[in-house]
């Protein structure tokens, strides 16, 4: 690719040999990193302080706090 007068080269061997050499590796690491990020789903489950109680159709519910659960904040850093 040229740009005024710049030529860009890019070298994707090794990209390419990673690829070629660990055809399921990204495959296996994503299946851990989604089983890991349910498991602390699962663990936060009930740790939200109760809000509001109140009834509707005979049913009662106790809703979240405002701003509970909060977005999901937490990342974790792992080498590949």
């Amino acid at each position: 690719m040229a740009i005024d007068g710049l030529t860009v080269r890019v070298d994707d061997a090794v990209l390419r040999r990673m690829i070629r050499e660990t055809p399921n590796a990204l495959d296996d690491r994503i299946g851990e990193i989604a089983f890991e990020v349910h498991g602390d789903i699962v663990e936060s489950f009930g740790t939200s302080p109760p809000g509001r109680t109140y009834s509707r159709g005979g049913v009662t519910h106790v809703a979240s706090q405002p701003g509970i659960p909060r977005t999901w904040t937490r990342v974790r850093c792992v080498p590949v």
